[in-house]
Parts: C-alpha cells; structure tokens; sequence
C-alpha cells in the first residue's frame, strides 16, 4: 500500500525494524473469539 508523502513521492510504510508493510489486519473487538482465519 504505498503512501504519498510530501511532494509527491511514494513511499511505503515499514514497522519498527525497518521492513516493508506488506498486509494490514484491523480488528474490531479487544480479544480473539476462535473464528478468525489469521
């Protein structure tokens, strides 16, 4: 998912260990409930 920065430039996010964000995994409840796939 590249981002835009200023000017223009694409950019892509990186986690605290320099490497590349590759997936983005959002969860919409505080604790697991068994069912998820991931």
């Amino acid at each position: 998912m590249p981002i835009r920065g200023h000017g223009g430039a694409v950019s892509q996010p990186v986690d605290r260990l320099g490497r590349g964000v590759r997936d983005l995994r959002i969860s919409l409840t505080d604790r697991c409930n068994f069912r998820c796939r991931y």
